[in-house]
């Protein structure tokens, strides 16, 4: 139900690939509040990311977090040192803090 050239489908197929069952895709959107509509309609299951752990869903869909959870990787991206303002550089001296916790 996702784009397949989007890193988080990919995350997702190797998640399934690693449990065993290989899911048929029915639809792909690239909007997730399209898709919930669809979801509370009764349009199957998807994959989604958690914007928000409190975050509001559509009346009738339930959310069942993955187990194992799906990990993905983030990064921080910035322009040249030289051109960072103040409040960039300490949002980054404080992020280096947590680099190998």
């Amino acid at each position: 139900m996702l784009r397949r050239l989007t890193a988080l489908c990919t995350g997702i197929l190797e998640w399934f690939a690693d449990a065993g069952p290989s899911p048929r895709t029915r639809i792909e959107l690239n909007h997730n509040e399209a898709m919930k509509s669809l979801l509370a309609a009764g349009y199957g299951a998807a994959v989604l990311p958690l914007e928000h752990a409190d975050a509001q869903v559509h009346q009738g869909v339930q959310v069942v977090p993955l187990k194992p959870a799906l990990r993905r990787h983030t990064a921080v991206v910035h322009g040249p040192p030289e051109a960072l303002d103040s409040a960039t550089r300490n949002l980054l001296l404080t992020l280096a803090q947590f680099r190998h916790a």
